[in-house]
C-alpha cells in the first residue's frame, strides 16, 4: 500500500486550528496509507521551508494570505482549505457556515430579550463581513435596528486576520464612545473571541455593566479567550473538528483521483456555549437591572439578598416584589443561578473537589452546594463530570437543564 505524504498547514496556535487538526486526526486514524506532515505554526507565520525532493500527496490548509495562497499552489497537488479566503484553483474549501452563525447569534440575543443589538467586528475580513451582513439583514427583517462599530482610518493596509486582531487591541478608546453612544441595553455580538473580549475590556474602561448594560457574544469558544475575559465571555461554538474530518474525507477523494461534488462546503456551528457575558435578560426595570448587575459582580462572596437590597437602595420586600414581577423568580433564585452557572463551569474545566468548588461560588459547605446544585439542574455536580467526555448529547442536554 502506497503511503500519502499529507502536509497539515493549520495553526495550533488557535482553539479553532487545534480542533480542525484534531478532526483531520481522526480522519487519519482510519486510514492506514497516510503519513500526516505537521509543522507548528501560527496563523500569519510563513510556512518552512519544504526540503527539496519531499514528497507532498495533498495539502489540508487555512490560507490566510496571498503569499500563503501562491506557497501552496507551488506543489502541484490536491489542497483542501479550511479557512475559505483564497480558494485553491485545485482543491476544495470547507469551512464554517458563517451566515448561518449569524442567525444563531441573532436568536440568542432575541431570546434574552434585547431590542438593541451592535454588531464589531474587523472591517475587511471575509467572516466577519459575512457576519455583519447577516446579522443586521436577519434583525432588521424582524423590525430590529443595529448599530455597527466603525473604527478609523488605518494608516496602512494591514495583513491578515492576525495583524487586524492585533491592532484592535488600541482601538479600545473608540469603541468605549460608540458603546456608551449606543441604546442600551444592547446585545453585541462580537465576529470572534478576540474581537469580543475587546469589546468586554472597552466596557470595563467606562464603567458599562456586562451582561446588564451591554451582553456580549463572541465566536470560536476558545476557552483561553473566553476565561481571560471577565466576566467570562459566550461564545458560539464552530463544529471545528467535523471541518476537519470532512476536509479529511475531501482530499482522500482527490488524491484517488475522484471528483468531490461541491467546490465550497459549509458547516454549520454546533450550538452557542452561554458565560457570564450574556447570562441574563435584558430588562426596563432600573431596580431590576441594577440588582442583576450587582448579583453578577458578586454572588461568588457569599452573597445574601439583604446586600443587594442595600446595594440597590430598596427594602428587600421591594426588591423580591420587583423579581418577581419581572423574572418570575426572586432574587435568592438568582443568586443561586449564577453560582450554579459558574460552579458548572468549575465542574467541567478544573479538577476541584466540591468542597473547593463550593467555597469559589459563595456556599458555606459542599452539602449546601449539592443541594442547590440538584435543586437548579436536577442533576448532581458528580453526574455533571461523569459527562464531561462523553459527546455532545450529553453536553445538550447539560445546556436545557
Amino acid at each position: 500500500m502506497a503511503v500519502r505524504q499529507v502536509l497539515l498547514w493549520i495553526e495550533s496556535s488557535r482553539a479553532y486550528g487545534r480542533d480542525c487538526l484534531l478532526g483531520i486526526g481522526a480522519f487519519a486514524r482510519n486510514r492506514g496509507d497516510w503519513r500526516l506532515i505537521h509543522i507548528e505554526r501560527s496563523l500569519d507565520e510563513r510556512i518552512v521551508r519544504i526540503p527539496a525532493g519531499q514528497q507532498i500527496d495533498g495539502i489540508i490548509s487555512r490560507l490566510d494570505s496571498p503569499r500563503d495562497a501562491a506557497t501552496a499552489s507551488r506543489f502541484r497537488c490536491p489542497i483542501v482549505d479550511l479557512r475559505g479566503v483564497y480558494p485553491p484553483e485545485n482543491g476544495v474549501v470547507i469551512d464554517t457556515d458563517s451566515p448561518a452563525v449569524a442567525r444563531m447569534a441573532a436568536d440568542h440575543l432575541l431570546e434574552r430579550g434585547f431590542r438593541h443589538f451592535g454588531y464589531c467586528g474587523f472591517r475587511g475580513v471575509d467572516f466577519s463581513d459575512d457576519r455583519e451582513a447577516v446579522f443586521c439583514e436577519y434583525l432588521q427583517k424582524r423590525g430590529c435596528s443595529v448599530s455597527v462599530f466603525e473604527p478609523g482610518k488605518r494608516k496602512r493596509r494591514l495583513q491578515g486576520t492576525a495583524e487586524v486582531e492585533a491592532q484592535g487591541e488600541f482601538e479600545l478608546d473608540d469603541l468605549a464612545r460608540w458603546l456608551l453612544d449606543v441604546p442600551k441595553p444592547i446585545g453585541v455580538f462580537a465576529c470572534n473571541d478576540v474581537r469580543g473580549r475587546q469589546v468586554v475590556e472597552a466596557c470595563r474602561r467606562v464603567n458599562l455593566g456586562v451582561p446588564d448594560r451591554v451582553a456580549v457574544l463572541g465566536v470560536d469558544n476558545d476557552r483561553v479567550v473566553c476565561d481571560l475575559t471577565h466576566p467570562t465571555l459566550s461564545s458560539i461554538e464552530p463544529d471545528a473538528r467535523r471541518v476537519g474530518f470532512e476536509g479529511a474525507a475531501a482530499l482522500d477523494v482527490l488524491m484517488n483521483g475522484g471528483r468531490v461534488p461541491k467546490k465550497r462546503v459549509l458547516i454549520p456551528p454546533r450550538r452557542v456555549v452561554t458565560r457570564l457575558s450574556t447570562d441574563i435578560l435584558a430588562v426596563d426595570c432600573p431596580i431590576v437591572g441594577e440588582a442583576l448587575r450587582f448579583i453578577h459582580e458578586n454572588a461568588a462572596k457569599g452573597l445574601s439578598v439583604s446586600q443587594v437590597a442595600k446595594a440597590v437602595d430598596v427594602s428587600r420586600s421591594t426588591l423580591d416584589r420587583r423579581f418577581h414581577e419581572v423574572l418570575g423568580r426572586s432574587a435568592k433564585s438568582e443568586i443561586d443561578r449564577v453560582r450554579v452557572r459558574r460552579a458548572r463551569e468549575l465542574l467541567l474545566e478544573t479538577e476541584f473537589n466540591l468542597d473547593t468548588i463550593a467555597r469559589l461560588v459563595g456556599y458555606h459547605s459542599a452539602a449546601q452546594f449539592v443541594n442547590a446544585f440538584r435543586r437548579l439542574t436536577g442533576m448532581t455536580p458528580g453526574a455533571v463530570r461523569r459527562w464531561q467526555s462523553t459527546g455532545s448529547k450529553e453536553d445538550d442536554r447539560l445546556d436545557e437543564a
